[in-house]
């Protein structure tokens, strides 16, 4: 498979996956396809890799789902974008080495999901996060952001739509350190060398119980989210909020 939106690097026993969309790395269907095979297809058959490190070119890390994509989804479309958004997911949860996030500018949206499914997370001081989704009238990947925040500040970004600071998101301890932009990589590579350092099966073996352990349902989740956006595709709501964004303003709601 040939990718277009993003590449792996490997240095010694550390693969760096870089995703690279211009202008603001928007996710999109052919992204999550390339991730999902990226890290099924490659990574998990490299025997010589330790420890990935996951990261974006840009001063974005991922700005969510792409609009003009999410905006055409109908009944029939939204099930095959549903899959694939969840495989790319399952990719990275489940990826049988640890994943290192290493996060600038914003994580939103499906950013946010690619950070809930790395195993720990390194951020900028100019990262933050969010779960826009309610800004557009649809239902999605609070299950994902619940990986990452207590219960009340998930309600709370998932029903307002607003962002959370990489600083506050340390505080909840979804974030291991927060660094200067230009010191990001290094601090990820330094987590990245103290991981490679350890037993390797039995490392995999102890994300593997702590997956269960945490929580086997993360799919099945998305799914009862996305069923509820399925009916809002119809929406006047969603419809407005599309048109909003585009059209840079404020959207007017009105429950229909």
């Amino acid at each position: 498979m040939k990718f277009k939106f993003i590449r792996l690097e490997i240095k010694d026993d550390i693969g760096i996956v870089t995703v690279n969309r211009p202008p603001i790395n928007a996710v999109n269907n052919e992204l999550h396809r390339e991730m999902t095979h990226m890290f099924n297809s490659i990574i998990n058959n490299n025997d010589e890799l330790r420890v990935v490190i996951m990261r974006a070119e840009g001063k974005t890390f991922m700005a969510g789902n792409d609009l003009k994509e999410l905006g055409a989804l109908n009944k029939e479309t939204v099930v095959e974008t549903r899959d694939t958004l969840k495989e790319a997911m399952n990719a990275v949860y489940y990826c049988r080495v640890p994943v290192i996030g290493a996060v600038n500018g914003a994580a939103v949206g499906g950013g946010l999901c690619y950070c809930a499914c790395c195993d720990i997370l390194v951020a900028a001081e100019d990262a933050f996060f969010g779960l826009p989704e309610v800004k557009v009238a649809i239902v999605g990947a609070a299950a994902f952001l619940r990986q990452m925040v207590p219960k009340k500040v998930a309600y709370y970004m998932a029903l307002t739509g607003q962002n959370i600071s990489a600083q506050e998101m340390h505080k909840y301890g979804a974030v291991l350190k927060v660094v200067p932009l230009e010191e990001l990589m290094d601090e990820a590579m330094k987590v990245a060398k103290i991981l490679s350092a350890q037993p390797p099966l039995v490392q995999q073996d102890f994300k593997k119980a702590m997956h269960i352990n945490e929580d086997a349902r993360l799919g099945e989740k998305y799914d009862i989210e996305m069923s509820f956006t399925t009916h809002h595709l119809e929406t006047e709501d969603f419809k407005e909020g599309i048109s909003a964004f585009f059209e840079r303003r404020i959207p007017q709601f009105k429950g229909r």
